[in-house]
């Protein structure tokens, strides 16, 4: 997204707000184009991005500042704009402009049907059907078709042309010309012109292109049904214990701290930590995994997730607008009302797409009273090529797919942040993963023991030294050294942590040590065993007494992605912090060949710009803080949610599920949906060329065939529902 550069209006430091609007007034891609220019110009707007598929605009303006020019713009323009207050919040103006159109678009079939068969049957009826026919179109086009007229007029009051210039000129065109013909026909005459009546065009017309734009409308509403089911996923009560008493109250005023009863079946109305009880909890519609996790006391659960086991006590932590669920939907607003380079694209032929149609039913017409000398077929003609042709259908080739695609990931537990970074993912030609947390699972194991022969003894000192620490190998250590009964009673004195070494403690049996090889060379201490894994070593004063070997174990599906992803021609990179040795089995393991180890953060970034300079795609996974400038660099930034928060803001999309799997999944969707965008582009582009030059009447000349403008307003209206369908097959399209 290029943003403004200006240093007179906002620096790069200062802080911005996104906010989010929905948009009431856009008939096609023209619209928004000019929505987007308008809101552009405003002196407080960083940016704005208008989607015209979403009905959304997305606003930057620097944080702190009250902007009501945006809405003074757009209501000049002929939108409105209703900014979303909440992630959570849904708006019924959907579904009232649905309604609506649908009220209209059945009064002009019904009125235009007795158009049609006067047209078409008794065209030579007399002054009486005229006169009928005329009254009905006028109401057809008067109420029914009044959008295009006003739209029209406030488009070229901005100098701007939209579809509905196209419609409002051939509609208005037939209309006048009819009207002419009844009520001053002597007029046409002497100009030598016979007075025919066109109603029946203008409004079967009219009815065909609403008829086609109640079902775009239809079509767009299930796009986005990945939002909805999201916001469905809030419940709307919440059971709470205030002042002693148990209480149902909505679940938008629930506030911090506030201890919330989850029966069994019903779902969790805020993130918070567990004060009561456990159970098992479906975390499906989060993360995609169908397995419900064990949760106990002290476990955090989130909002839309559903407890299937016992009753459990909540103590909220983040409520509404904080929760992870509603960044999980603000994150989807976010992608779905971006737009990919591709579609930038696009935007800048439509913008000139209208005046070009415009231009060519001028010479169509011109060339047609030349030559054949019928004003009638001239007009026709004109009337024909400024119906047939669809700026809506590349309008909505791009963003119809894209909000399908990022729709359907977000149900797969994929968060994509933008459509570019959709578009990207479908072009990578490397993925390099981080390893410890992402290949594998960030928790060490003990591997192998090594006891000297009076270990046994020492073993309890050992999970007390151990129990002392919070150090991810002293935790695996003390779940190992359980398994063996160890019991703890000795009482240990002094205890002192070395940062980065080890522990020791004084007893009466002597200083006990545990802790690393440097820790025990320090000390003095003989005689330990070699090993090129990570170890935790026991030492009473200077004696080797035990040591444990470690591992960090890998993530399930881990080696199938990797060998699926090298089946797609994907070349898997491994960068990693961690020893050599240790990430050579580790890659060895999962077939990993290009192995780069002992790693620090920027030598990780470095490599990455690396391979970027040599024409390649990259994408890195990972999870750390310590992967951050990583995932911002390359060109596809996935982070696991597992992860921290500065690895997945920083990520251009967040994998919910722990099973690396989902990045096949990730890639599939890419590819299908950039596969649906080529294909409804190559549609919009060839259904205009082709038609077009057809509705000019090149064929006439070879056969007589001529267009007439009723077939040209179905087929235009063909040609948008077509493209918004053929998205739609993405929601079923099956993923590898």
């Amino acid at each position: 997204m290029a943003m403004k550069t200006e240093t007179n209006r906002i620096t790069e430091h200062e802080a911005t707000s996104s906010l989010l609007y929905d948009v009431e007034g856009m008939s096609c891609a023209s619209c928004a184009a000019r929505l987007e220019t308008l809101l552009n110009r405003d002196k407080c707007v960083i940016d704005a991005t208008v989607n015209y598929a979403s009905k959304s605009a997305r606003i930057i303006i620097p944080q702190g500042i009250i902007d009501n020019t945006v809405h003074i713009l757009a209501q000049q323009a002929g939108f409105t704009l209703t900014q979303q207050k909440s992630v959570f919040s849904t708006t019924d103006k959907n579904e009232e402009r649905i309604s609506t159109l649908r009220s209209k678009t059945i009064i002009a079939l019904v009125l235009s049907t007795p158009v049609f068969i006067i047209g078409m049957f008794f065209h030579h009826g007399g002054t009486a059907l005229n006169w009928i026919s005329m009254i009905l179109t006028a109401t057809v086009l008067g109420y029914s078709g009044n959008q295009f007229f006003v739209r029209a007029w406030q488009g070229l009051r901005h100098w701007s042309m939209t579809m509905d210039t196209l419609v409002a000129l051939s509609t208005g065109i037939a209309f006048a010309y009819s009207a002419i013909a009844t009520l001053i026909p002597s007029f046409l005459m002497s100009y030598g012109i016979e007075p025919h009546v066109y109603f029946e065009s203008a409004a079967i017309i009219a009815a065909f292109i609403l008829l086609g734009k109640l079902l775009e409308e239809n079509a767009q509403q299930k796009t986005g049904s990945a939002i909805k089911k999201l916001i469905a996923l809030r419940p709307s009560l919440a059971r709470v214990i205030r002042d002693t008493k148990e209480l149902m109250i909505p679940t938008e005023t629930l506030l911090i701290g506030d201890e919330i009863i989850v029966k069994s079946g019903e779902s969790i109305p805020a993130d918070g930590l567990i004060s009561f009880g456990n159970s098992f909890i479906d975390e499906s519609s989060l993360t995609g995994e169908f397995l419900p996790t064990s949760k106990a006391i002290g476990d955090t659960v989130f909002m839309g997730t559903i407890n299937t086991g016992s009753v459990i006590h909540i103590t909220a932590h983040k409520v509404g607008d904080a929760t992870v669920l509603a960044e999980i939907i603000r994150r989807v607003h976010q992608a779905l009302s971006s737009k990919a380079p591709i579609e930038r694209y696009v935007n800048k032929v439509a913008s000139v797409f209208v005046p070009t149609v415009i231009g060519i039913a001028v010479v169509t017409c011109i060339l047609w009273i030349f030559l054949s000398g019928s004003f009638a077929q001239a007009l026709m003609a004109s009337i024909s090529v400024l119906v047939i042709a669809c700026p809506c259908a590349l309008g909505l080739a791009t963003p119809t797919a894209l909000i399908t695609g990022i729709g359907r990931a977000a149900e797969l537990g994929i968060l994509i942040k933008d459509a570019a970074q959709l578009e990207a993912t479908a072009a990578i030609t490397h993925i390099a993963f981080d390893k410890t947390g992402t290949l594998t699972q960030g928790i060490p194991t003990v591997t192998d023991a090594y006891y000297a022969e009076n270990a046994a003894a020492h073993l309890p000192i050992a999970l007390r030294l151990a129990q002392t620490s919070s150090h991810p190998l002293s935790i695996a250590l003390v779940k190992y050294l359980k398994t063996l009964a160890t019991t703890t009673d000795t009482r240990l004195e002094k205890v002192e942590t070395i940062a980065g070494l080890g522990t020791l403690a004084h007893t009466s049996q002597g200083i006990y040590r545990l802790g690393s090889r440097r820790f025990m060379e320090q000390a003095g201490v003989k005689d330990l065993p070699e090993t090129n894994r990570t170890s935790v070593f026991l030492a009473v004063e200077n004696t080797w007494v035990a040591s444990w070997t470690f591992r960090d174990s890998l993530r399930e599906n881990a080696k199938e992605t990797l060998t699926q992803l090298q089946k797609q021609g994907i070349q898997i990179l491994m960068l990693t912090g961690d020893k050599k040795e240790v990430a050579d089995e580790i890659g060895q393991e999962l077939g990993i060949k290009d192995i780069y180890a002992e790693l620090l953060p920027s030598d990780k970034a470095s490599i990455i710009r690396n391979y970027q300079s040599q024409g390649h795609k990259v994408a890195f996974v990972g999870d750390g803080i310590n992967d951050a400038e990583s995932l911002a660099i390359a060109d596809v930034g996935m982070a696991l949610a597992s992860g921290t928060d500065i690895a997945i803001e920083t990520a251009g999309a967040t994998l919910m599920r722990s099973d690396i799997a989902t990045i096949l999944t990730a890639a599939s969707i890419a590819r299908a949906t950039v596969k649906t965008i080529r294909f409804n582009l190559l549609w919009a582009f060839g259904y205009n060329i082709i038609l077009i030059p057809l509705a000019a009447g090149v064929l006439y000349p070879l056969n007589g065939m001529m267009l007439h403008p009723m077939i040209a307003g179905a087929a235009m209206a063909f040609s948008s529902v077509s493209v918004v369908l053929n998205s739609l097959r993405l929601k079923y399209t099956r993923l590898i």
